[in-house]
């Protein structure tokens, strides 16, 4: 593998990136977009393994550093999930086509970047398919955000304040009401399915917290047409930490998706589709 720092020019500012390049002529170019604040390796330097991998199988790889963060120049004065940087990363994405001569795409990340690979797969019909790791799939109900406020001052709910185990009891069940799917899933999810496959991944940690909104996801998805179902798949690994890629194991867990998925994208290694939008077996029952 050769890897090449570069910075791709953007809006009057430069975005520092790291393109990696196979040693023999690249399949592809999987696009790894990263959250603000964090290093284009990622923690761990995770996407820097997942670079080698990928070239090893004779894929091409690029990441960076959104504007204002580590050595990309410009200023950022906040870190927000409300703007998915979709153009920045389709900057980038035009980029690295060109400096290895393919069209062929594939779009990993996790968090906002999960939001922006699935954002890129979407606006690009070159775009094979994504890998979202914990992408944030719900908004803060409004009735729950309107408990938590009540909830910080005395009077009727004092006593649900004063108690944790009561307040964890009530939120609970609130914040079973009102829940949706977030707006930029909703957009780009259905569009992205026509054309690329896209795999969702959670852990066993948020399983709980997250698995509220799986109904929903899959609700979206069987509404969609037979082959955008059998595009999708949600998995839930046996691990802990892929948030924050916390553990040695989550980071293995990751690594091994990625591989897989971008396999099939490309289509080797194709394995049948049973046409289910997620793995039913990996999912509560409720």
């Amino acid at each position: 593998m050769r890897e090449y720092p570069v910075f791709i020019p953007w809006e009057g500012e430069h975005l520092a990136a790291v393109l990696s390049v196979p040693e023999t002529r690249a399949r592809a170019l999987a696009l790894l977009p990263n959250v603000p604040g964090a290093p284009r390796s990622h923690r761990y330097q995770v996407w820097a393994l997942a670079a080698e991998r990928l070239a090893a199988a004779g894929v091409a790889s690029i990441r960076w550093e959104t504007t204002g963060f580590h050595d990309s120049t410009g200023s950022a004065e906040t870190a927000t999930m409300a703007v998915t940087p979709v153009e920045e990363a389709l900057a980038v994405a035009r980029f690295g086509q060109r400096a290895v001569g393919v069209e062929t795409l594939v779009a990993v990340g996790t968090c906002l970047g999960a939001q922006t690979a699935l954002a890129v797969a979407a606006a690009v019909p070159e775009c094979a398919g994504a890998v979202c790791v914990m992408p944030r799939m719900t908004n803060r109900p409004a009735v729950r955000r309107r408990f938590a406020e009540a909830a910080k001052r005395e009077g009727p709910l004092g006593f649900v304040q004063r108690h944790p185990a009561a307040r964890k009891l009530l939120v609970g069940s609130l914040g079973r009401l009102g829940l949706r799917v977030r707006a930029p899933l909703r957009a780009s999810l259905p569009k992205a399915l026509e054309h690329a496959a896209v795999l969702f991944v959670f852990d066993q940690e948020h399983l709980e917290s997250r698995s509220r909104i799986f109904p929903r996801i899959r609700a979206m998805v069987s509404r969609l047409p037979p082959d955008s179902r059998g595009r999708f798949e949600l998995r839930v690994v046996p691990t802990w930490g892929l948030d924050r890629f916390g553990s040695v194991a989550s980071q293995d867990a990751a690594l091994e998706a990625i591989d897989e998925w971008v396999e099939r994208c490309l289509g080797q290694g194709q394995e049948s589709t049973t046409g289910r939008s997620v793995r039913e077996s990996a999912l509560p029952s409720t």
